[in-house]
């Protein structure tokens, strides 16, 4: 029995066919690549739109304008002083800089503030509260020597110290009464008296208007001889001689 020689395969170009087969798909995958590369060079495939960026000279910021108006200036007082009116008016206004350009080579800023300050005051001067304060003998009946206190100043004022010269024939000093309220008790023989030390409140001591002011002494009280003499808490001082 005779054998045949084995087929070999076919050739073409000196390849297999398998391997032709691998080139020939080669060539497709790589005609493919450069037709998708050729269809967005020539925009045959549409794209995202991407907007349009405005140009430096198109972007502007706008300048502002601040105002501010102060209210009136606290105001201050000395205790038993009335309080002087003070008006003060403060305008504080800016001018802003011309329009900023944006992407300019040397940006001013943003504001170039003027401040102008226009400032009125308007005083009106203290009154002289001492000179406001008026003290007048009435007279006198049975022992009680009587006098006329008066504050006008519209400032209350406390009472701190007096001191009185009352005649010896009164015999004896005994009792001060400020618009019905004892204020003082004590026994002096001898005048002059002074006081500094008092009984009572403050309240009683206070003077804001027209006060009797009553002295009682030992026996009936003269009509004359008397040299009163009150100091008040802010410094003031009034006195009666008759």
């Amino acid at each position: 029995m005779s054998r045949r020689p084995a087929r070999r395969p076919r050739r073409i170009l000196a390849m297999t066919g398998r391997q032709l087969g691998i080139v020939v798909l080669l060539l497709f995958l790589l005609l493919v690549a450069a037709g998708v590369v050729l269809g967005f060079a020539f925009g045959v495939f549409g794209g995202v739109p991407i907007p349009a960026v405005p140009s430096p000279t198109e972007m502007q910021i706008p300048a502002t304008v601040l105002e501010e108006t102060a209210g009136p200036a606290p105001e201050k007082t000395e205790p038993g002083a009335t309080p002087a009116q003070v008006t003060v008016t403060a305008t504080a206004s800016i001018t802003p800089s011309p329009t900023l350009t944006a992407g300019s080579p040397t940006a001013p800023p943003l504001l170039s503030p003027t401040v102008t300050n226009t400032a009125t005051i308007t005083t009106t001067p203290v009154p002289d509260v001492c000179s406001q304060i008026n003290l007048r003998f009435l007279g006198a009946v049975s022992n009680v020597a009587q006098w006329r206190l008066q504050n006008a100043s519209g400032v209350s004022l406390e009472l701190t110290r007096a001191q009185i010269d009352w005649p010896r024939a009164n015999e004896a000093f005994y009792y001060i009464f400020l618009d019905g309220s004892m204020i003082w008790s004590s026994e002096d023989l001898v005048p002059p008296t002074g006081i500094s030390s008092w009984i009572g409140t403050t309240t009683d001591r206070m003077v804001d208007g027209a006060e009797r002011l009553e002295l009682l002494f030992g026996l009936s009280a003269a009509e004359s001889g008397y040299n009163l003499r009150l100091w008040f808490g802010n410094g003031c001082e009034v006195s009666a001689a008759n």
